[in-house]
């Protein structure tokens, strides 16, 4: 339930949906300007995608320690559980890259402080 927290905190940034179409009205709040000027570039520092690594890290340490769980009593709510964090990972990585592109692809969880520095993978087009 934990991984909904960061979901709802990015469901609710408007900042990159439908408000940078026609319908965004431009307001005088200038953290949001880039993003209502539609001059978002790698160093203008309107994105942060910490958030989004932060429920994909999420989702990636419950695939991991979810293994270790027999669910004896119910083996089917254990494959519910991996397909629920799955398509939360998906949905997080679709927002991502909807919005800066190519992102490194974290599919393991990181459980010491030795996270690998790993390149931006090209988001597929099929």
């Amino acid at each position: 339930m934990g991984i909904y927290t960061v979901l709802r905190s990015l469901a609710n940034n408007v900042t990159y949906g439908m408000e940078r179409s026609e319908e965004l009205v431009s307001a005088s709040n200038s953290r949001f300007t880039v993003a209502w000027s539609h001059t978002l570039s790698p160093t203008s520092g309107a994105v942060n995608y910490a958030e989004w690594y932060r429920g994909i890290g999420h989702c990636n340490l419950l695939l991991e320690k979810i293994q270790a769980f027999p669910f004896a009593g119910n083996p089917d709510l254990k494959k519910s559980i991996q397909a629920e964090a799955h398509a939360l990972r998906a949905w997080f990585y679709f927002h991502l890259i909807r919005v800066i592109g190519d992102a490194p692809l974290m599919l393991q969880a990181v459980v010491d402080e030795n996270v690998p520095q790993l390149p931006r993978s090209p988001q597929q087009t099929s």
